[in-house]
């Protein structure tokens, strides 16, 4: 049965990632840079949908609890304060 809903984690294949000859040619410092671009999209984007559900009411959270996870992953809760 097919359920519409994203997986419960970021999950992918090494040999996908090591089959592909642009990351093959990366430098170590690049393939670091890489990686931690492609965690902090996927960050930002559960933090954008969190705050669309805050705003439509429908929270996954409560605002507080939402607030204390941002913070909790580095960042400053007054940025995403308007959200």
């Amino acid at each position: 049965m097919t359920q519409n809903r994203e997986p419960p984690a970021y999950q992918e294949y090494a040999a996908t990632m090591l089959a592909n000859k642009n990351f093959r040619l990366m430098s170590l410092e690049e393939r670091g840079l890489f990686f931690t671009m492609r965690k902090h999209l996927l960050l930002v984007r559960w933090i954008a949908k969190q705050s669309k559900n805050l705003r439509a009411g429908k929270p996954y959270a409560t605002r507080e609890e939402f607030m204390l996870k941002v913070a909790s992953l580095g960042f400053d809760p007054a940025e995403f304060a308007d959200l």
